[in-house]
């Protein structure tokens, strides 16, 4: 009897040994406040709303959804444009900043999230339906929307070479939500994992205290 106590208590002490190297093992493989996303922007006619506390809202054109005065979202996408929800975009209180880092790490950061200055929407040109690429009339086949041109910078676009080359900024962004709250935003990808082109990938923590 007595033996077989022993072995229980040894077998208790290593079973709980276990527990514990594996609750802390995951610890340190999980980060719990990043989160990861991937949205499909290869329609030139759309735009897919985007909110940090719900997720993905819908993929909607220009005339399918009133973004002006809805406050749900807080980051629309086509193609590589990007909204947030304010300025002329939307009635919300978005904006975004770029930043010299390139890590969600906000906790290394010399400067706080809450310092930078927030740049919101205004009108750009983008092709809001797929390019006439054999037109001879020379007219320039954009139309003007508004978009932030601070996360225009996430990626640039290099039309001249054969094929396009694509650059990520590989720098974060701090986005100010449609409610005021603060997220960080650092694109990873513009493919799926198909290497599939029009993929927007980004990584982010919200929120930012």
């Amino acid at each position: 009897m007595r033996k077989f106590c022993k072995f229980a208590v040894a077998a208790a002490i290593l079973s709980a040994g276990f527990i514990s190297c594996s609750k802390e093992d995951s610890g340190k493989n999980e980060d719990p406040a990043k989160k990861s996303v991937v949205i499909d922007t290869r329609a030139y006619d759309k735009w897919t709303y985007f909110s940090f506390e719900k997720g993905i809202i819908g993929t909607y054109t220009e005339t399918e959804f009133d973004y002006k005065n809805n406050t749900e979202w807080d980051l629309a996408f086509h193609r590589w444009d990007v909204r947030t929800n304010g300025g002329e975009s939307g009635k919300g209180r978005g904006g975004a900043a770029e930043s010299t880092y390139g890590s969600l790490n906000t906790a290394s950061w010399s400067v706080h999230p809450s310092q930078f200055r927030y740049i919101t929407d205004t009108q750009i040109k983008t092709y809001m339906k797929a390019p006439d690429m054999n037109s001879e009339s020379g007219m320039d086949q954009r139309v003007s929307v508004p978009a932030n041109t601070e996360l225009a910078k996430w990626m640039t676009v290099t039309m001249t070479t054969i094929p396009p080359s694509y650059t990520l900024s590989r720098k974060a962004y701090v986005v100010q939500t449609a409610s005021g709250k603060t997220a960080v935003v650092l694109f990873t990808n513009y493919m799926n994992e198909k290497a599939e082109k029009g993929y927007v990938n980004f990584d982010y923590v919200y929120p930012v205290n």
